[in-house]
């Protein structure tokens, strides 16, 4: 607070002007960081994405190769007499839909790889290929924090704070800069005489020279005008520090609330695949105990499929939930994003 108060009070226009600059190279700097956590974010998200696509090319795969067996099986039965070639039919028309799906997904895969060579600016041409396929749960923030702490974690750490908070400094320095044409350049100097009749014994005579020069331009008008300019950008900058504090805010608790739906989503999905599974098992077995017909198996093998689409794209959303988090908590890095730990509280 003295610090600020001393710049404020500077009739120095080089010396405010030196302060403006300084805060407008610390926000800069800040600007920069903010820009490296946004690239950061950016990617990771295409780094899930491709690992999301990657997932879903191996669900098509593998809904392809349920479907080839389950051609394969209808014909075998229809040869014998034990099916009719509607069920044949069915199967390949299936199949049909399957190798459609796959190829679409084909082509996504690859959109995906292009969009994070861009990210990472390497070659478009390489594919990239996750190195872990599994998709699994990862977090990065330990559920034991709380809201609070999570906003105490991002007014401590967001560089857009810090950036914004010197953008009104910066601003505010402005105001002693446009006052200084409006005071007065003050001189004073002076000259010594002796006085006296021999030179061992001479007196001195000071003359003291005081002059204050006032100038001002267009009966300070403009100059009057130049730092109500001023106040009003500095106000200005207040607003946008402040617009900046409520939107991290609002960030943080909508990154929270997305946290804890997507992990609720994970359970649900994970339930939904074992009854998927459980589906197409007594589907299976109905069939061949002539008490089913073609079409459950094919439409358990439609929910399964979807299933294990689900679950991928839930524990990826959640994924995504936790590294938008740590973003926009301030503390996002190479360090935190492929460490493989949590981030916890500090112990008392």
């Amino acid at each position: 607070q003295a610090e600020d108060g001393i710049r404020d009070r500077s009739p120095s226009r080089g010396l405010g002007d030196v302060y403006k600059r300084q805060h407008q190279l610390r926000a800069a700097r800040k600007q920069l960081e903010g820009t490296v956590n946004d690239t950061l974010l950016a990617a990771a998200r295409n780094y899930y994405n491709l690992l999301l696509k990657e997932a879903l090319l191996q669900i098509r795969i593998k809904a392809v190769e349920r479907s080839e067996e389950q051609v394969n099986q209808n014909t075998q039965l229809e040869a014998n007499g034990l099916a009719t070639y509607l069920d044949v039919l069915q199967a390949r028309t299936q199949l049909a839909r399957d190798r459609q799906d796959l190829l679409t997904q084909q082509s996504a895969r690859r959109v995906a790889a292009i969009q994070l060579a861009h990210t990472l600016n390497i070659s478009l041409g390489q594919d990239l290929i996750p190195a872990g396929r599994l998709v699994q749960k990862q977090r990065l923030i330990s559920r034991d924090f709380l809201i609070n702490e999570l906003l105490a974690y991002a007014v401590d750490n967001r560089p857009e704070l810090k950036q914004f908070e010197e953008l009104r400094k910066a601003a505010k320095a402005q105001i002693p800069i446009a006052a200084a044409p409006l005071h007065p350049k003050v001189n004073l100097n002076g000259d010594v005489y002796g006085i006296g009749t021999k030179l061992n014994n001479l007196g001195a005579l000071f003359v003291l020279n005081f002059g204050v020069n006032w100038t001002l331009g267009n009966l300070g008008l403009s100059d009057t005008a130049n730092i109500q300019a001023a106040r009003w950008q500095a106000r200005q900058a207040l607003i946008r520090a402040n617009k900046q504090f409520v939107d991290v805010f609002e960030q943080v608790r909508s990154s929270y609330a997305d946290t804890l739906i997507a992990e609720q989503k994970i359970e649900q999905a994970n339930e939904q695949v074992a009854s998927a599974q459980e589906e197409l098992r007594l589907a299976r077995l109905r069939l061949d105990a002539g008490l089913g017909t073609n079409l459950d198996v094919l439409t358990a093998q439609r929910d399964l499929t979807q299933a294990y689409i689900d679950q991928a794209e839930a524990v990826i959303s959640f994924n995504l939930t936790q590294v938008e988090l740590l973003r926009d908590i301030g503390l996002i890095s190479v360090d935190t994003l492929t460490s493989g730990l949590s981030i916890s509280k500090p112990k008392n």
